[in-house]
């Protein structure tokens, strides 16, 4: 199964019955008080004293500080909303499939609600494998003819490439400077 690259959500095929599966952070919302890479730096930068674990913790702590005193951004609100326009007028679905931690459930509806973005089940995978995760919750959801799933994380990819094998199609969502350029 190929990964596709896309810069916006319109790039992806439109099918009348299909499970669409969003991840949140920098594919569907950004922050333009901070880096992408913010999380990834401030692991970094706990390593220099702590351990991983620790680390990660207070990277934790710092990220979701940051979320609570920033404003949400549409990564591309236009693809997004043409997306959603066809999935509510066909047989298809859509859910959001987030590494953020159940903790994060208030400030993450508050900021899709900022964004008019409701009415949407997200589901909360605390940094689990997000395949693994999807696998064992996607019965609920029914018979679709395709699940599309749509991540700025390579691994997130990987990883539901690695459970679902030619039963997903993938797609990369790559950050275009305009349309995001608060990066």
């Amino acid at each position: 199964m190929m990964i596709t690259k896309i810069t916006s959500f319109s790039s992806i095929p439109l099918f009348q019955k299909a499970l669409y599966v969003f991840d949140i952070d920098d594919t569907v919302m950004g922050y333009k008080e901070f880096s992408h890479t913010y999380f990834g730096d401030k692991i970094n930068e706990y390593k220099k004293t702590y351990d991983e674990h620790v680390s990660i913790d207070f990277a934790i702590s710092d990220w979701m500080e940051q979320v609570k005193k920033s404003t949400p951004h549409h990564m591309d609100k236009e693809g997004f909303e043409s997306i959603l326009k066809h999935i509510n007028s066909s047989d298809s679905n859509h859910f959001f499939l987030t590494a953020r931690n159940p903790n994060f459930r208030s400030i993450t509806e508050k900021h899709l609600e900022q964004l008019n973005i409701r009415s949407t089940q997200v589901y909360y995978v605390a940094g689990q494998n997000k395949g693994t995760y999807l696998k064992n919750i996607i019965e609920k959801f029914g018979k679709f003819d395709k699940v599309i799933f749509i991540d700025d994380s390579e691994k997130n990819l990987i990883d539901m490439k690695n459970s679902f094998g030619k039963n997903v199609e993938l797609y990369h969502f790559i950050k275009k400077f305009e349309l995001c350029n608060f990066y």
